[in-house]
């Protein structure tokens, strides 16, 4: 039911060659993306396409954010690590600030139900 990819993910997806995993509920990733090409999420759906608690562990963009946000589609909680461990404080503020703005652009675009909280540097989300 839980599965937790600490690993290059792009070594991982070859491995799996895209067969669907669905009996996993909850994925964690605790190593870099951010080398990946821009199909890695949507690969990642399709081996896991019943995926409904994720947590992101590293350093994420807004744009990955959303990017899990849209692909898994039976999510009911997700967690970014939206700000680097040593940041400074206005850095922290000012990633927050743009991540909230477009989480709220995306409720209301999207109509989406979720409530979110921030914590020193991650954000954690419950959609309903």
């Amino acid at each position: 039911r839980q599965i937790e990819l600490k690993h290059n993910v792009q070594n991982f997806l070859p491995q799996v060659d895209c067969n669907k995993i669905e009996k996993v509920k909850i994925l964690e990733i605790n190593n870099s993306l951010q080398k990946t090409d821009n199909n890695t999420i949507p690969k990642l759906s399709n081996v896991f396409p019943t995926i409904e608690h994720l947590h992101i562990a590293h350093t994420c963009s807004i744009k990955r954010i959303l990017d899990f946000l849209n692909e898994f589609q039976h999510l009911s909680t997700a967690s970014f690590r939206y700000s680097p461990i040593f940041a400074t404080e206005n850095v922290v503020l000012k990633y927050r600030r743009q991540i909230q703005l477009a989480l709220d652009e995306m409720r209301n675009n999207q109509r989406i139900n979720y409530t979110y909280r921030f914590d020193s540097s991650s954000v954690h989300i419950w959609i309903r």
